[in-house]
């Protein structure tokens, strides 16, 4: 005889989902102290997450190349900032450099007159 398919409402899944983002415990703990499957209540939190970053829909691949493609903005904006800074860094300490040389000189000046 078939096992008898349950049926959660819609408040029952986000209450779910809610204590699986809230508490960090792992689905499956969650799962077990609710009397369901790990699987089912997976497949909601990701439901959920897919909804909250806007990936409803989206094939897993797809999701993939989206955070693959905003991975490599990220690192191509924190190569542009390391050039700026490095850059920067490189004009400060010549600038250091030339002022600490100055005083040196005029030191000198001074002990010589």
């Amino acid at each position: 005889m078939p096992e008898k398919r349950r049926k959660f409402d819609k408040e029952f899944r986000a209450g779910a989902v809610r204590i699986v983002l809230e508490t960090g415990k792992p689905i499956v703990q969650v799962a077990r102290d609710l009397g369901g499957n790990e699987g089912t209540l997976g497949n909601w939190v990701a439901r959920d997450r897919e909804a909250r970053e806007g990936t409803a829909g989206l094939s897993t691949g797809d999701i993939v190349e989206l955070k693959v493609a905003a991975a490599r903005r990220h690192e191509g904006v924190t190569q542009a900032r390391r050039r700026v800074h490095g850059a920067r860094s490189a004009r400060l300490a010549r600038r250091h450099e030339q002022r600490a040389g100055a005083e040196v000189v005029r030191a000198a000046e001074e002990l010589l007159s």
